[in-house]
């Protein structure tokens, strides 16, 4: 597997608070980074979803994230979709 190197330039509080972050959850500085990278693309992923879910829906953003905080606690909430069937058996 390859790497792709990169320069960065933080201010110098910013960058002891990577370095000390880093350290307190034993990974070098580059993994630190590359974590905080991978989960910034899979919000802007997860967005672009939720986005166009919305649009297919008729539904806004917050509206769908209100439907996900109902499902995620359990309650039963009309989310204006028709819930499929079970198939026959």
């Amino acid at each position: 597997m390859g790497v792709e190197k990169f320069s960065v330039s933080f201010d110098p509080e910013l960058g002891r608070q990577v370095r000390a972050l880093a350290l307190a959850e034993d990974l070098t500085v580059s993994a630190f980074l590359a974590e905080a990278a991978r989960e910034r693309v899979r919000q802007a992923l997860l967005q672009d979803w939720v986005d166009e879910a919305a649009a297919k829906l008729g539904k806004s953003s917050e509206e769908l994230a209100d439907i996900g905080k109902g499902i995620l606690a359990n309650e039963a909430i009309d989310t204006g979709v028709p819930r499929r069937r079970k198939a026959a058996a």
